[in-house]
């Protein structure tokens, strides 16, 4: 029996989801990294004390799971270890996670689940990749790709391209978009309140093949793509992806 759920909010739509195992679980909707532990009473301990061992053991959960976070087609977190360019600016926001849901069980077992925004741990990697604003305004407020049915892979930063391989979005943001947006949201519906980001006059496209997280789009897609690609859309991460949940 469950004696106190913080916070009981539930929605409608299903989120489009990462099992990493062992608790943790990427949101893609929701754009961050989860944690989830518990520890059960011992003796004369207090809940207190259970919360804190809790705490304690997402806390310990965090560094791992983030390793297995993929950030773009091919390219894990684990790899910015090896970076020392950018593993000393990463590193220490592993650690600002927060808790989002506390459960107090009948048994004096408690169960934390900590979450990590994916926008804030991996600011320093979008920050590298970013450029200028250029380019003159889009005559559509975003991007829906529909990749239902394929079999992907989501990452932070998904790559798309046209039938002949090249290139159209590889998730390189504006400066001043970058610390604040991702290049993409996942979704399983489109009417989800996430893909609000797209906006009312979003250009929308089937998803013709996928390999992990790299989509590629039809002819006529790719075109339109290419002429939104040289706007100042491309870079401000109004981007929905629209997968099986």
């Amino acid at each position: 029996m469950i004696l106190l759920v913080l916070p009981a909010l539930a929605s409608s739509f299903e989120p489009v989801v990462t099992d990493l195992g062992g608790g943790a679980r990427i949101d893609w909707t929701e754009l961050r990294l989860e944690v989830q532990a518990s520890h059960a009473r011992s003796g004369s301990e207090g809940t207190k004390a259970v919360e804190e061992l809790a705490r304690r053991t997402v806390e310990d959960g965090m560094g791992p799971a983030a390793d297995r976070i993929p950030i773009a087609p091919g390219d894990l977190f684990v790899t910015l270890r090896d970076s020392p360019e950018l593993w000393p600016a990463v590193a220490p926001r592993i650690g600002r996670w927060m808790a989002i849901e506390n459960r107090y069980h009948s048994s004096g077992r408690v169960t934390i689940t900590g979450a990590l925004p994916l926008v804030e741990l991996l600011k320093p990697v979008s920050l590298a990749m970013a450029s200028s604003r250029t380019g003159p305004e889009a005559e559509v407020s975003g991007i829906v790709l529909d990749a239902r049915g394929l079999k992907v892979e989501p990452c932070f930063a998904p790559e798309v391209r046209g039938p002949g391989g090249e290139v159209l979005y590889d998730g390189r943001m504006w400066v001043e978009t970058a610390v604040e947006v991702a290049p993409a949201v996942w979704v399983s519906d489109a009417a989800h309140p996430a893909a609000d980001r797209a906006g009312s006059s979003a250009f929308v496209s089937r998803v013709a093949s996928a390999e992990g997280c790299v989509l590629t789009v039809p002819v006529e897609a790719a075109r339109t793509l290419g002429v939104i690609g040289e706007t100042r859309l491309i870079g401000e991460g109004r981007v929905v992806i629209v997968v099986d949940p």
